[in-house]
């Protein structure tokens, strides 16, 4: 599932959308745990550091 969102977030040009993309899929994800193979489509450190953040959020609830 990972591989094939990040084959969709590819064709979104700002960082913001990607981001949000991930945030609004994420209850969806099955394998959380390979979200790390992500950070090959963020280009900018805070963006990949804030999803971190709010999948670790999002993994205590």
């Amino acid at each position: 599932m990972i591989n094939q969102l990040k084959e969709v977030l590819v064709l979104f040009e700002y960082e913001e959308t990607k981001l949000d993309f991930v945030k609004f899929v994420s209850s969806s994800l099955f394998d959380i745990d390979n979200v790390g193979k992500l950070s090959e489509v963020f280009n900018f450190e805070n963006s990949l550091e804030e999803l971190k953040v709010f999948i670790k959020i999002g993994s205590k609830n």
